[in-house]
């Protein structure tokens, strides 16, 4: 049985012509840009919200975080 997260990596990649492994390298390089390079103060804040086990989350930790806040909050800006 696949997990929720290769299931969704699994349909990116075909919407976007590549494989479920390069779909998450290229979250994975994304999320690690952004906290290296948060944008302002406000940003680096709210990074500190998500939940993690490393100094960087995982795209899997994000996108358990932005699942979270889409059910908890409604009009929120990530849903």
């Amino acid at each position: 049985m696949k997990n929720k997260y290769q299931a969704i990596y699994e349909k990116l990649a075909k919407q976007n012509g590549v494989t479920p492994q390069q779909v998450r390298e290229d979250m994975a390089q994304a999320i690690r840009f952004a906290y290296e390079n948060p944008q302002d103060e406000q940003t680096r804040q709210f990074q500190q919200l998500v939940p993690r086990k490393g100094e960087i989350p995982t795209p899997e930790e994000m996108m358990d975080f932005v699942a979270q806040q889409c059910s908890e909050r409604q009009n929120n800006p990530f849903c």
